[in-house]
């Protein structure tokens, strides 16, 4: 399930014991929206949710379940790779404005196959 988290200057989302999401706000912004893929099994579910408050005088929060339930999927074109070579991979955002931006994007994921 896709959900939209709103927080203030910080969030850290568990689900069953894995961690979800950490994000801060380094842009000191009054709220910030995440969204989030809950991999819900069958039966209950635990969530858990922890907020930081270091510079707003309030501490936004909400969920937000009502949103559209889309989730994107892109197969990149195949790789050939031999068994002795060296292929470096990077994936991160040129020149961040801090070294925890996730680029907005908590669930994006590379498999390799």
């Amino acid at each position: 399930m896709l959900v939209k988290l709103t927080s203030g200057d910080g969030i850290m989302v568990f689900l069953n014991g894995k961690q979800l999401l950490i994000q801060n706000n380094p842009y000191r912004k009054d709220k910030l929206d995440h969204y989030v893929l809950l991999p819900l099994q069958a039966g209950k579910n635990q969530l858990s949710v922890k907020l930081f408050n270091y510079f707003l005088n309030a501490v936004p929060f909400n969920i937000d379940f009502n949103i559209p339930q889309v989730v994107y999927h892109l197969d990149l074109p195949e790789v050939r790779m031999s068994k002795e070579a060296y292929f470096p991979v990077s994936w991160e955002l040129h020149n961040p404005s801090t070294p925890h931006d996730e680029m907005g994007l908590p669930n994006l994921q590379l498999h390799f196959r």
